[in-house]
């Protein structure tokens, strides 16, 4: 037969039914399970151990927080739970957890710099077991002690002399200046960051972008012409190159802004250099010398341009390297022009090309007055000074000479290889290498 009830006679029925039986869950039969749960939602529920973290005067037994719209009294007039109901409530759930066979108190002495003492209920515990002349059980970690011998991480100093790579660029003759572990890490066992899938265009596009854009303009360019038609036409081969990479119009808004300022000052700076008989002659050259001294070993670069100008009225040639970055740092690399690498190798490949008198210079192009002309001095000198020096660096290396990780400052900040020479782990004791120098010394191997 059917019997149709209402909600309440439903309920009524289900709780007498509830109530004529007991239901205690079974224990596990053999594996032990791990359940992690909180204070309140321990009540009622069979532990073969418990074991308590945060015993302390801040996370058991504290006074609850009132919240600050809602008073304890207005609370209590609303049938919500007051502060003493939640503190009784924490109290009964606690009570309830020393029924378990096992339990065990765990509470940490400091929180950071700040103290922290036993919890209210843990000391009411104490107390009580005082009176029954019981005590806590002090804990004791049932793990094996194990002696562990000091291995404090001194400065990595490899030698691979096999390794050595056959072709040197600007940016490895750098980072072997600048700290041979860089150039040992990066162009000797070639490691390389994982480079993350962004749909985002960043600045480094840009520049590749841009690199391009002027070579087209300049290769296709013929005699100078009104600024109006060289900034249009320029501005054409830009989107021509863009839509060519495959950049989509939305991605590149931020940069085509910074371009149509571009452009036009590019130009003004690009008329001032015709009127003083400057005149592009190549563009993304790549070049290849092998210099003697270097026993095989291959330099190899690509200059992004070269200029025919004349210096002091003689002809000469000008290689000119396009910088997306700030003036400052440019200006600070060439304060010493022995420091500057990249413009110095640039002229060692171009002296095996002409005996014409050479100049460098980085062309910082995102100034918002115009384009700013940084010079190398004498790069010449420095070109000869680079040669000689690292001829005597591979010929180290090649006798065995350790690769020390000597970097500091800003060449270990922006190191991809910093997480392998693990520097910011070494002892603060560090020794000298026999080769390099005083590792606490900032000393920068191929420099004269």
């Amino acid at each position: 037969s059917r019997v149709v009830m209402g909600f309440d006679a439903f309920k009524d029925w289900v709780d007498r039914v509830l109530e004529q039986a007991n239901f205690m869950p079974p224990a596990p039969a053999n594996d032990a399970q791990v359940v992690i749960t909180p204070l309140a939602r321990a009540m009622l529920r069979p532990f073969a151990a418990v074991v308590f973290p945060g015993a302390d005067d801040r996370r058991l037994g504290a006074a609850p927080a009132i919240d600050p719209l809602l008073g304890d009294a207005l609370a209590g007039e609303l049938g919500l739970p007051t502060l003493a109901q939640r503190r009784q409530a924490e109290l009964l759930a606690f009570v309830q957890l020393l029924a378990a066979p096992r339990l065990t108190l765990l509470r940490r002495r400091v929180d950071g710099s700040d103290p922290l003492a036993a919890s209210p209920l843990a000391e009411r515990l104490a107390l009580e077991l005082a009176q029954r002349h019981s005590a806590f059980v002090a804990w004791h970690d049932p793990r094996i002690d194990a002696r562990l011998t000091p291995t404090p991480i001194r400065m990595s100093a490899p030698s691979a002399a096999s390794l050595l790579p056959a072709l040197l660029s600007a940016s490895a003759s750098e980072a072997l200046r600048a700290c041979p572990y860089r150039f040992f890490a990066l162009s000797m066992l070639r490691l390389r960051e994982d480079d993350e899938l962004e749909r985002e265009i960043e600045k480094r596009d840009y520049g590749t972008w841009l690199h391009a854009v002027l070579y087209d303009f300049h290769a296709s360019r013929g005699e100078p012409g009104a600024a109006a038609i060289e900034i249009a036409r320029l501005m054409q081969l830009a989107d021509a190159r863009r839509v060519e990479q495959g950049i989509l119009d939305a991605d590149f808004l931020p940069f085509a802004a910074s371009f149509a300022s571009f452009a036009p000052r590019y130009i003004a700076w690009l008329h001032r250099r015709d009127g003083l008989g400057a005149r592009w002659q190549r563009g993304e050259v790549d070049l290849r010398v092998m210099p003697p001294s270097f026993n095989g070993i291959e330099m190899r670069g690509v200059i992004d341009r070269i200029d025919d100008v004349r210096i002091a009225g003689m002809p000469a040639v000008q290689m000119i390297d396009y910088k997306t970055g700030g003036v400052a740092g440019l200006k600070d690399k060439v304060r010493e022009p022995l420091e500057d690498t990249q413009l110095a190798f640039y002229a060692a490949l171009m002296r095996a090309q002409t005996e014409a008198p050479l100049a460098a210079i980085y062309l910082a192009v995102d100034g918002t007055k115009g384009l700013a002309e940084v010079p190398h001095p004498d790069v010449q000198h420095s070109a000869a000074a680079l040669v000689e020096g690292l001829a005597a660096d591979l010929k180290r290396l090649r006798a065995g000479a350790g690769l020390p990780a000597l970097g500091e400052g800003v060449t270990c900040d922006f190191c991809a290889a910093r997480g392998v020479c693990r520097r910011d782990h070494w002892a603060e004791a560090v020794g000298p290498d026999p080769v390099w120098g005083s590792a606490n010394a900032h000393v920068r191997p191929g420099a004269p």
